[in-house]
């Protein structure tokens, strides 16, 4: 039996039939004070109780929660129970007024919502069955006293099924359009980082046809204006070579810039292969943790730049001091580790570098990690070396693929 999701439908059929239920007991009061002024104080006080039970019947105290909301799938002792009290006053209103038969329905109703599709079946036949046995003892056998309530249960036997059936179509129909939105999700995800790796290449080579070569242009340009003109005047000279390196310099970054748009180097090698290549090219230690799997391209990206970064900073400030870079991999993230024993030096909030420079390199790698949701750890102290710690959490969507 499918199961049926949680519905505000649901909540307002129950409620509309405990409603029901309340309109029906005004039959036995309106009976019982037109006909039996006898036993009308008791009829009251069992019209009171029944009203009262009914009512408990949309807390979830005295009904399974879940119940409230849908009908019942399994049999649960909180439902059988309350069912069962709630039919005691009616029962004892049957054989005091004929008109307390007609309550029957909203309890048939309820027999129906509260238990699993078999038995509510066989609990509304049942009911109906005693409506008009007693009926039948208390107030006189006749057609209508026994075929009604037995027609009325089958009528609601049949409505219920309908029921449940479409309540399954509709929580099939909910799951199938958050499944696709969830796949709209991912779709447009992945288009979006497709979108930025291509425009991160268009950028790349228009700055290398348009820039990079006019720098090359006039770096060959100064070169030819030195060669025309060596020793004619000292000061254009001296203008000239610093032209010269002023653009060797533009040309240098913009080159940097190009290759930091276009992560070349994973195209060409795995992205463990990558670290390990960079490592032995700087002269550190490399290891390696955990399964490495296929990661999404930026974060790929990322992790080589800070590594990148990391290491430059090493070759800089710690010499010939002793490194290594580590990778490990989990179920949920990947974390690079690059560390040094050289001097290290007194990490301020800015994050300087050592020499005093302007320090763009420890704020440029944090920010990477940033915008992949992940963070960059620092920790280094003068004579203590330093460690660069970044960690990047591994989308779900790539989490769960199988390892090639």
């Amino acid at each position: 039996m499918t199961r049926t999701a949680a519905s505000p439908v649901g909540r307002s059929v129950l409620a509309g039939s405990v409603g029901l239920a309340l309109l029906l007991l005004a039959l036995p009061l309106r009976d019982a004070f037109e006909h039996r002024p006898d036993v009308f104080t008791l009829i009251v006080g069992l019209v009171a109780v029944e009203a009262v039970l009914l009512l408990t019947a949309l807390h979830p105290a005295f009904v399974v929660r879940s119940s409230l909301d849908r009908p019942a799938q399994l049999l649960n002792v909180r439902n059988t129970l309350w069912l069962a009290l709630i039919c005691v006053p009616w029962s004892w209103l049957i054989v005091l007024t004929p008109d307390a038969s007609y309550l029957g329905l909203a309890l048939y109703f309820l027999a129906l919502w509260l238990l699993p599709p078999v038995t509510g079946s066989v609990a509304a036949i049942v009911l109906a069955a005693l409506t008009a046995t007693g009926q039948g003892v208390h107030h006189g056998w006749s057609s209508g006293a026994v075929l009604g309530p037995l027609a009325g249960a089958a009528i609601l036997i049949v409505v219920m099924i309908g029921f449940r059936a479409l309540m399954a179509e509709s929580a099939a129909r909910a799951a199938l359009i958050a499944e696709l939105r969830a796949t709209q999700s991912r779709l447009a995800e992945t288009e979006r980082e497709a979108g930025v790796l291509a425009e991160r290449a268009r950028l790349g080579r228009e700055l290398h046809d348009t820039v990079a070569q006019h720098l090359s242009s006039i770096q060959l340009l100064i070169h030819a204006a030195e060669a025309h003109g060596a020793g004619r005047d000292a000061a254009s000279a001296g203008a000239l070579v610093q032209a010269r390196e002023a653009a060797a310099a533009a040309l240098a970054d913009t080159r940097a810039f190009i290759k930091d748009l276009a992560p070349t180097p994973l195209q060409e090698a795995s992205f463990e292969a990558v670290l390990e290549r960079l490592a032995r090219d700087a002269g550190a230690e490399f290891e390696c943790t955990g399964t490495v799997t296929k990661l999404p391209v930026p974060v790929e990206a990322a992790l080589v730049r800070i590594t990148q970064e990391a290491l430059q900073n090493t070759a800089k400030y710690a010499g010939d001091a002793p490194r290594r870079v580590a990778v490990e991999c989990e179920d949920d993230q990947v974390v690079v580790e690059i560390a040094d024993e050289g001097p290290g030096f007194v990490l301020e909030e800015a994050g300087p570098a050592p020499d005093g420079s302007s320090g763009y390199g420890i704020p440029g790698m944090r920010a990477r990690a940033a915008a992949l949701g992940g963070y960059l750890a620092v920790v280094t102290a003068p004579g203590e070396g330093t460690l660069v710690r970044a960690s990047i959490p591994i989308p779900l969507a790539h989490a769960e693929e199988p390892t090639t």
